[in-house]
Order: C-alpha cells, then sequence, then structure tokens
C-alpha cells in the first residue's frame, strides 16, 4: 500500500514548541495538521500574509548575558 505523506524530524526551539502546542490545541488540530496548514497558508499568499524576522521575531525575547565577574 503506498503512502501519501512523508514522515521527518523538525527541531523547534522549547518555547516556540510550547506555544505552538498551545495553540493547536485550542484549535483541536493535530501537529501535523497545524504545522501543515501553517505551510500551506504561507505557500498559498506567496509569503504576503506571513513576516518571516532574521532576528528571530519578538515571539522569544532574546536571552540577557550576564558580564562574567573578575575573580
Amino acid at each position: 500500500m503506498a503512502r501519501n505523506v512523508i514522515a521527518r524530524s523538525i527541531s523547534f526551539d522549547p518555547q516556540v514548541f510550547k506555544k505552538m502546542e498551545d495553540r493547536r490545541a485550542k484549535l483541536l488540530m493535530q501537529r501535523s495538521e497545524y504545522i501543515t496548514r501553517c505551510i500551506l497558508s504561507d505557500l498559498r499568499t506567496a509569503g504576503n500574509t506571513m513576516q518571516i524576522h532574521e532576528d528571530g521575531g519578538t515571539l522569544i525575547p532574546k536571552s540577557k548575558t550576564t558580564p562574567k565577574k573578575k575573580a
């Protein structure tokens, strides 16, 4: 029997994963369906509805590094 899907692994930042899981649960969607719909939405509009930020946007604030104390 032929499969109509391709299974691949993807990695998530833990904070992004949590937010994605919360959102898809509210929509009562499986993870694969949610991700697929997000991708299809971007492809259908040629990227006109999704903004990609090189700095990662503001979903997850950058961590602040503290200077090392001199011994």
